[in-house]
């Protein structure tokens, strides 16, 4: 499948840049290019209108835990509108801005994704045109710069376009916005092209909580007839939205309240996509240079007809085609930004949509195999220049392409295959529905698109239990954990900005928490001086109070703090917030707009606003998490240079006694990388090398060599650059090859003066996270020295225990028991993942050992066993004229089952009841009766006999697997106090037994 891949890629690429080229150089005669578009909508607003130019920010919505996707412009100055930017963070410089944002909308509150492909204007990803005002202009400016831009720029005519405004809700208390509509008025534009719209369409929200208010939207009349009144936001066609002009004046909390924000902000919002249209003068988005040169070559290389354009749900080429166009688009994009095909969150939306698209393209186009990836470069061509990731990425796009294509194929001829064999089992007894259960496990565990099960399934004779399949499916649709979580970060999020809010109006300042960076290392330990602070506020459930009380669980807020709040990957400080006669137990600390929340509960006392208390930092706590951020930089470090520079860090988790560190990986992790990956993080800390904290101007961290970011980080500027090694001055002045030798990255947590105070670090685990993406785990400092000696005294042990057992010194038992021990130890210990392997291995040899020695051990006592037996047997079958007496021996020998089958199956045709003892088990006793074909009667049964033995005994009677129980039954005792008297007591009642019930039999 592979070489197929490969094959098709190579065949296609002189054809493929052709094409490209070919369609960029014809593009450039038309008046209205998408780059054009583009260009002048940022020339307007930066050139003539005094914006700063934004770049688009990561469609991951890195930062804001109530969005999987970036799905409008404002979602990275979310923080301005809600009062809550932190003065060091470059938004807070920001009062008029403009970009163009990569957007995805797949899911939530802004959802297009079951249109795309059966309209032409709908889409996954789209870019939004934006421009925005903090504070500055508001309703007037915005109308008249939109209205400028418009008309005289793009030079759209005037009669053409309509507009709407809010009409106002009795629910949420806003009346009207008549002094939107009164603009439009003086700007020229006819009362019955101004319409007024409810909330539905006048009233735009982000999502569930945050920034929103009212709206007018801009639309154009395809038609120019003069019905557009009757056409705007009927979903028509022939009248658009083109424009979204927000007037950011409300927050919606969690409640559904709206609160009213410190200062009104504007937002704009107008597709690309749909504007490149209009100027085009097609009332298709695909019609357009962003969709042709991809649908021309989904043509060539699928080789069916071209694309038609029309609109219909029989229309499955061309839908097919439209949604293939759209869906690589936004495929491409949200990987080059670092979003990978996975089980949760935006990854797993992103595996779906891969998915649905290849399965359209198998399935409706006939694409061959590797054929998505080879659109990759048409998007690159068409968006490169605008989003320079694009181009930087786009191998790796299209590798994370062809091996999800390739995984999905093969699970889905897997479903397939599952689905029939579920098919012929049904259908042999006569059901004729499959369960939607089946039908949600084709769908969640083998990946087959709904329309896909329906075909096979009818195909089959069969139809779906939709109901139940809807249910299953509506399930998986609400929060997962993850989602849960997510959410109630959101939650807490949006409570502190209240309170937030609250304190600005207040007039409170920001906490002063530079005291968090002031420590010390003295006497091999690390000093954390007491602050002496005020308290400022106190937050119960989101309210301030003035006065708590002990046992109460809330948050205080000091005026200064030498806490440090959970950010960057490091978890939060520990700590005490005391005053004479009060304790105050602090157990998380986080950071809003500035102001540190210490969240815990009152232990003793009472607190007040404006107590003088003392704040006091849990030093072992900060210690541990120290070594481990350091270490953390340097584990990265190591795996940029040993593993592969494209290890780029995914996310981080930094505690006190360990680090988490998930990258982007696309080979799996050996122990001997592991074990290169663990030397090189030692040798650095042994190479004792200081860790130099810089604060540099944002613009400056760009001319750092070396210099390793997050995607999708805002950072604040100035910002904190930690070096290791060698100061930020001496490594731009290094020559270029030893410039990556030296870990830089911006970091704004708490670390370790030098290297050699971190101590030793050991890789735990490696694991994969989901496709391309791998975790590492490890430990430093003291808990990894303990590991340390912990390794040094099992391989000792184990060492001792090998030579033991080749000697023969002690029973295989004893030997068992003690590999058992040395293997529980190793359990709960703490040991690298590659000194994992070596000391399994080690006890791998010695079990083998053990196995040998116990074999033989068996073998000499079922020879034993037989022995007794036969020797009985023997004396048996010297009685003459005597009936068939029935074999009743407790071996001497140890026994365990094996040798009872082997002892038993020597009686033949005799009744026999054999037990033993067994010494593996603190001597439980096990037993086995057999009773021949000719000596069964309704009494005289094995299994009779057996619960009759057990009965006296306090025994456990059962059937030997799936023998006769007539013939066949065994028995087991697991305490025996008393093993003389109790295989006496056997012995006399199945005597007893025989006695009564046997018929014996003439052996003449």
């Amino acid at each position: 499948m592979y070489c197929q891949y490969a094959l098709h890629i190579r065949c296609c690429r002189v054809w493929r840049m052709n094409l490209i080229q070919c369609y960029s150089n014809s593009a450039t005669t038309e008046r209205w290019t998408s780059s054009r578009i583009r260009k002048n909508f940022l020339d307007f607003f930066v050139k003539t209108n005094k914006h700063v130019f934004v770049p688009s920010s990561s469609v991951v919505s890195h930062k804001d835990p109530s969005l999987l996707f970036t799905n409008a412009g404002m979602n990275q100055f979310k923080p301005i509108f809600l009062g809550t930017v932190d003065k060091n963070n470059p938004l807070a410089l920001y009062q008029r801005a403009c970009n163009s944002q990569k957007c995805i909308r797949v899911g939530g509150k802004h959802n297009d994704l079951d249109d795309v492909g059966y309209d032409v204007y709908h889409h996954t990803f789209f870019e939004m045109l934006g421009n925005w005002s903090f504070g500055d202009y508001f309703k007037q400016e915005a109308c008249e710069m939109a209205w400028t831009l418009l008309t005289k720029v793009y030079q759209l005519p005037p009669e053409k376009l309509c507009v709407t405004y809010f009409a106002g809700d009795k629910e949420f208390g806003i009346n009207a916005d008549e002094e939107c509509r009164d603009i439009w008025l003086k700007l020229g534009i006819p009362s019955n092209r101004i319409i007024p719209f409810g909330k539905e369409h006048n009233f735009w929200e982000m999502g569930n909580f945050g920034p929103c208010g009212p709206c007018t939207e801009i639309h154009y009349d395809q038609t120019g007839s003069g019905i557009a009144q009757k056409l705007t936001n009927t979903s028509s066609a022939a009248v658009i939205e083109l424009w979204n002009i927000v007037f950011i004046s409300y927050d919606r909390q969690t409640d559904g309240s709206l609160k009213p924000l410190p200062k009104h902000h504007v937002d704009t919002g107008m597709g690309l996509e749909r504007l490149t249209a209009v100027l085009n003068n097609t009332t298709s988005n695909y019609n357009t240079d962003l969709f042709q040169p991809l649908l021309y070559e989904i043509s060539r290389s699928c080789n069916i007809p071209p694309y038609q354009g029309r609109i219909g749900s029989d229309m499955s080429y061309d839908v097919a085609y439209r949604i293939l166009a759209d869906h690589i688009r936004m495929i491409t994009v949200a990987v080059a930004d670092g979003v990978l095909p996975g089980s949760h969150s935006a990854g797993h939306k992103l595996r779906k949509i891969i998915r649905r698209t290849v399965y359209i393209a198998h399935d409706t186009l006939k694409a061959p195999p590797g054929f998505l990836s080879t659109l990759v470069p048409f998007v690159v061509a068409s968006l490169g220049e605008a989003f320079p990731e694009l181009k930087n990425n786009s191998a790796s796009v299209s590798d994370v392409i062809n091996e999800e294509e390739q995984h999905f194929l093969g699970q889905m001829e897997k479903g397939k295959s599952h689905l029939l064999a579920v098919a012929d089992t049904l259908k042999s007894r006569g059901i004729t529905t499959l369960p939607g259960e089946c039908a949600w496990e084709l769908y969640s565990q083998f990946g087959l698109p709904e329309m896909l099960i329906t075909l096979l399934a009818s195909q089959n004779g069969l139809t779906i239990d939709h109901e139940r399949y809807k249910q299953l499916l509506m399930k998986e649709q609400e929060l997962s954990a993850l989602d849960v979580a997510r959410q109630q970060m959101a939650h807490a999020a949006n409570r502190r900005n209240s309170v937030v809010l609250n304190m600005q109006n207040k007039g409170l300042p920001a906490t002063d928490d530079v005291h968090k960076y002031k420590y010390c290392h003295q006497n091999s330990s690390y000093e954390f001086p007491a602050v002496d602070c005020q308290l400022e506020a106190i937050c119960v459930n989101g309210e301030l109070v003035t006065l708590v009380k002990q046992n109460t669980e809330c948050a205080l807020i000091m005026d200064k703090t030498c806490f440090y709040a959970e950010s960057g990957g490091q978890i939060a400080d520990r700590g005490k917030i005391l005053k004479i006669g009060a304790e105050f137990q602090v157990c998380d600390v986080q950071q809003e707009s500035g102001y540190v929340f210490h969240y815990g509960h009152v232990s003793n006392g009472t607190f007040c606003v404006g107590d003088r208390s003392t704040a006091v930092v849990d030093s072992d706590h900060r210690g541990g998490c120290m070594k481990h951020h350091t270490a953390t930089h340097l584990l990265g470090h190591a795996l940029r240079r040993i593993v592969s520079s494209d290890c780029l860090q995914q996310g981080s988790l930094v505690q006190r006694d360990r680090l988490r560190y998930d990258f982007t990986c696309r080979t799996p992790l050996s122990n001997t990388l592991l074990q290169q990956i663990e030397d090189l993080v030692n040798k650095l800390v042994e190479d004792d090398l200081t860790v130099f904290v810089n604060e540099v101007p944002l613009a400056d961290t760009l001319q750092i060599p070396g210099i390793v970011t997050l995607p999708g980080d805002i950072y604040p500027d100035p910002v904190t650059v930690i070096s290791i090694g060698k100061n930020i001055t001496t490594l731009c002045n290094s020559p270029q090859n030893q410039q990556s030798l030296h870990p830089v990255e911006p970091c704004c947590g708490t670390h370790v003066q030098r290297t050699s105070h971190i101590g030793k670090v050991r890789v735990m685990q490696s694991k994969v996270v989901s496709k391309g993406v791998r975790r590492i785990f490890a430990i430093a400092g003291k808990r990894a020295e303990m590991a340390e000696g912990n390794l040094v005294l099992l391989d000792k042990e184990l060492q001792d225990l090998s030579a033991e057992v080749v000697k023969g010194k002690c029973s295989f038992r004893t030997d068992a028991n003690r590999l058992s021990e040395i293997l529980r130890r190793i359990e709960e210990s703490d040991i690298s993942v590659v000194q994992l392997e070596s000391l399994l291995k080690k006890a791998t040899e010695i079990k083998s050992h053990i196995k040998k020695a116990e074999k033989s051990y068996w073998k000499k006592e079922l020879e034993s066993a037989s022995d007794e037996v036969n020797e009985i047997l023997s004396k048996m079958s010297g009685l003459k004229n005597v009936p068939v007496l029935p074999l009743i021996h407790k071996l001497s020998c140890d026994t365990n089952e094996k040798v009872l089958i082997h002892c038993v199956n020597l009686c033949k045709n005799k009744p026999a009841m054999i037990y033993g003892l067994n010494q593996s088990e603190n001597n439980a006793m096990l037993g086995r009766a057999f009773v021949p074909e000719d000596c069964i009667t309704a009494v005289f049964t094995a299994r009779n006999w057996v619960e009759h033995v057990t009965s006296a005994v306090q025994g456990q009677p059962s059937a030997a697997g799936n023998m006769d129980e007539r013939s066949l039954f065994v028995f087991r005792l697991d305490k025996v106090s008393s093993p003389t008297v109790t295989s006496r007591k056997v012995n006399e009642e199945a005597n007893n037994f025989v006695d009564r019930y046997c018929k014996l039999l003439s052996k003449a």
